[in-house]
């Protein structure tokens, strides 16, 4: 129509744009020492202020998720293998081949640590889609792929008391990576 500035012939195609992150030449900016006053300036200050407000609610969301992951599996560890034997109110079979028989809470917290385990394994799928790359070449993703795998082995490999002995020795590992991670 008139005073339409709208292109509407459909046979012109336009190029594809990709978009590009918003944020990566700060990440450079911010591992450059040379140029790390930059960060500083109002204008960038502002830019990270606002994308810091656009962001809070799900950085504030996934602190809150990781942490309960941490409370539940340090609780699974600390009540099922921490001491000489297992649980003095449970009936633990020393065998692979027998079901151990535990309290109502070690269940809550296999299942909670489980559910956690899952939504860490999706947290990490996710930032492995979005950079690839980058996510390879950064420390703390492998260890966190280290945090999934011994928990997935502490979880899922066999009975309670199968395997007892790496069993805890991978609790201790996990207590350490998970805090660390944490903290």
């Amino acid at each position: 129509g008139p005073g339409s500035n709208k292109v509407e012939d459909e046979n012109v195609s336009l190029p594809e744009q990709v978009p590009l992150p918003e944020t990566e030449g700060l990440w450079y900016m911010s591992q450059s020492k040379k140029h790390l006053y930059l960060l500083k300036h109002p204008v960038i200050a502002t830019y990270l202020w606002m994308k810091w407000k656009k962001i809070q609610f799900a950085y504030t969301r996934n602190l809150i998720f990781y942490f309960a992951f941490v409370a539940f599996i340090t609780s699974y560890i600390f009540v099922l293998y921490s001491g000489r034997k297992i649980r003095s109110d449970s009936i633990i079979e020393e065998s692979c081949s027998s079901p151990s028989m535990v309290g109502g809470d070690v269940t809550f917290l296999w299942i909670a640590s489980s559910i956690g385990l899952v939504g860490l394994i999706l947290r990490e799928v996710m930032q492995f889609g979005i950079a690839p790359k980058r996510y390879v070449f950064t420390l703390e993703n492998w260890l966190e792929v280290a945090l999934i795998a011994m928990t997935s082995v502490l979880l899922f490999q066999g009975g309670y008391a199968c395997h007892l002995t790496t069993k805890r020795h991978l609790a201790s590992f996990i207590i350490v990576l998970a805090w660390s991670e944490m903290i």
